[in-house]
């Protein structure tokens, strides 16, 4: 016993020394899914490919969900810690008293145009054809919906759900739709009509949104993610040829154009400081038609930047983004 003791003691003494945490040894397990195969998700695809999760003490398993509704489900139903999706499915769900929260988002403008075939040339002449969304209520419904909304055409053009992103662009390709919403070009030739950001319509994506209780329970976990996030953002940022070859892996589109189209996109609308903008909240109850609920209260129990709060009173932004310039 004594002889053990005494191990115990210079291996505890030999990695103090090293200054090695024994937390490296008990890294906390904890599912992460992304919602969508679009450069939205690169902060927590550069996280999971550079380690930063396992760096912050977490095993972290990434798992794709490609719906806002269903990762809410998995949410809830505990299958997951944290999800990704878009804002539309976040909002709505916070608006029916789903206990979840949003802690971060990594854009606060709706870099996604309205692609259509190239013979397409004006809004109008999209009446009377099919647009593809993913799934109804997500957040390329939403968008066509809203686009199509301000240029008065909602109610002359038909919305047909695919799946997921890449079933959307298949069906573009194939024609089966005649447009769709995107944050990246098909392959086929095509027009971009008309995008979001011009229409100054607000969004927020890829929120990094848990359940109140965990936020709660484990808040100290919920900021070990975000500081991966965040870190994987920068480097995505500052490291071009890194990127790239995140966005190749998960993207599977390794022509060079496309990948230097979609980095300087992401680039330009990535947000270094991942605050969830509470624009966003009356734009998506507008949406769903929601109206017997108050926007204040639903934004107070839908968005919670205060552990981004605490990392910039920390200096952990500034730190970083310096670090990796």
């Amino acid at each position: 016993m004594r002889t053990r003791a005494k191990f115990l003691r210079a291996f505890v003494l030999l990695y103090a020394i090293l200054g090695v945490s024994t937390s490296t040894f008990a890294a906390e397990s904890i599912r992460i899914s992304y919602s969508a195969i679009s450069w939205l998700m690169t902060p927590v695809w550069m996280a999971e490919e550079l380690g930063l999760f396992k760096k912050n003490g977490l095993d972290a398993q990434l798992i794709y969900i490609p719906s806002s509704p269903t990762s809410v489900q998995a949410l809830l139903g505990g299958s997951v810690k944290v999800i990704t999706p878009g804002s539309s499915g976040v909002v709505i769900a916070a608006a029916r008293e789903v206990p979840i929260v949003a802690v971060a988002a990594s854009t606060r403008r709706a870099p996604f145009a309205l692609f259509t075939h190239p013979e397409i040339t004006k809004p109008e002449e999209l009446k009377g054809k099919v647009t593809g969304v993913t799934r109804f209520n997500s957040t390329t419904h939403m968008l066509t919906v809203l686009i199509l909304r301000k240029r008065g055409l909602e109610s002359f053009v038909s919305v047909r759900q695919m799946g997921d992103v890449p079933a959307m662009h298949q069906a573009f390709e194939q024609r089966i739709i005649a447009g769709m919403v995107s944050s990246y070009g098909p392959k086929a030739r095509h027009r971009a009509l008309t995008d979001a950001v011009q229409l100054n319509i607000p969004y927020a994506g890829s929120m990094m949104t848990v359940t109140r209780s965990f936020l709660q329970d484990r808040r100290d976990t919920v900021e070990r993610v975000l500081r991966a996030y965040i870190e994987g953002m920068a480097v995505f940022l500052n490291q071009k040829a890194t990127a790239k070859k995140v966005l190749v892996k998960y993207m599977r589109r390794d022509q060079s154009d496309f990948l230097e189209e979609t980095y300087d996109t992401a680039s330009k609308y990535l947000e270094p400081m991942p605050r969830v903008d509470p624009r966003i909240v009356p734009a998506i109850l507008g949406f769903a038609g929601i109206k017997d609920v108050d926007v204040d209260e639903v934004t107070a129990k839908v968005i919670d930047n205060s552990v981004l709060d605490k990392l910039q009173r920390e200096r952990f932004f500034e730190n970083l983004f310096a670090k990796t310039k």
